[in-house]
């Protein structure tokens, strides 16, 4: 069949029919791409190759570190990042378009995750943390996660994909909770601190960072989970005994839970894919399975709610066919 319409495009060409660089994006469109089983096995055996040799290093590390003086301590990881962000930079401007080489952008998105993580070795060697902890907050925390958060950032913008997201998603809620540790402090047991970064940076991560952050769908999927992350912890905040009063925190937690109902709901009903679906149905299965925890069965609200949401497919396709009936 394929092989038909090659032919076909190259008839309509010679006719001058077609124009020879239209024939040639279809039949690239047309044909499936090849994999190329022996640079996927040297890609691999390149990763796994490095992930050993970089758990060599640090049990090598881990035996002779303390007999290194602090300046070779920042030294090593100072000068490995350094050279990884040159390497990966190297990688991305050898090449005109990087989208097209998607084994090198791999390469330099590893090489750029990896010298984040060292940015932050490195800036706890240089800052050290102080030695135990009384309860207040240790600023080092933050500035080495900030550090590595701005390398990560920069290698994003080099090579954007997979690997550059899941490492700033991450980097980013570490670094945010460790800056909020004052808050958490002077907030005693009350979750909402932590709880409600977790809920921003998800619709955040949803609504607005998707577009800036490849592939969007797994920039959409980390902030679902974070924003459900967040309701949970706030739907399930407790103090005193099991049977207290709601705290504002479980009211707050409702309220987000509805919000993200509602957007999931709504951004789905306007043709956005099933992340969205799959996150208000979490959304509302928590809510509603939480919230009646205090007052009725958690299970008989449950089922309950099926029912109606069962009952509102029906009337919404009953609905829908009217319309599609409808003349004019």
């Amino acid at each position: 069949m394929i092989d038909r319409l090659d032919r076909t495009l190259t008839h309509f060409v010679d006719e001058g029919r077609l124009p020879a660089d239209l024939a040639a994006d279809l039949s690239r469109e047309l044909h499936a791409p090849r994999v190329d089983a022996k640079q996927r096995l040297a890609e691999l055996a390149a990763y796994a190759g490095a992930g050993l040799a970089t758990v060599g290093l640090i049990v090598i590390g881990g035996q002779v570190w303390s007999d290194f003086s602090s300046v070779i301590r920042v030294a090593l990881p100072g000068i490995a990042t350094v050279g990884l962000l040159v390497g990966a930079w190297l990688i991305v401007r050898a090449v005109p378009v990087l989208t097209e080489h998607p084994v090198r952008a791999r390469l330099a998105q590893v090489m750029g995750v990896v010298a984040a993580v060292l940015a932050v070795l490195t800036t706890f060697m240089l800052l050290p943390p102080v030695e135990g902890y009384d309860g207040d907050w240790d600023w080092h925390f933050a500035v080495a996660g900030s550090v590595g958060l701005l390398v990560c950032f920069v290698a994003s913008r080099w090579a954007a994909g997979a690997i550059t997201t899941i490492g700033l998603v991450v980097l980013g809620v570490m670094t945010g909770i460790s800056w909020l540790q004052p808050l958490v402090l002077a907030a005693g047991s009350s979750p909402w601190p932590v709880a409600g970064f977790l809920v921003i940076v998800g619709a955040l991560l949803c609504l607005l960072l998707d577009r800036y952050l490849p592939p969007d769908w797994l920039t959409r999927v980390m902030g679902l989970g974070l924003w459900l992350i967040g309701d949970l912890v706030l739907l399930t905040a407790m103090v005193g005994y099991p049977d207290a009063p709601d705290e504002p925190s479980r009211w707050a937690g409702r309220l987000s839970a509805l919000a993200l109902i509602v957007v999931g709901t709504r951004m789905f009903a306007r043709g956005g894919d099933w992340t969205w679906a799959f996150g208000a149905a979490l959304s509302a299965a928590m809510l509603v399975g939480l919230w009646s925890m205090v007052a009725v069965n958690a299970g008989i609200a449950l089922l309950l709610a099926g029912f109606v949401l069962i009952a509102t497919s029906a009337a919404l396709y009953a609905w829908h066919r009217r319309s599609a009936a409808r003349p004019g």
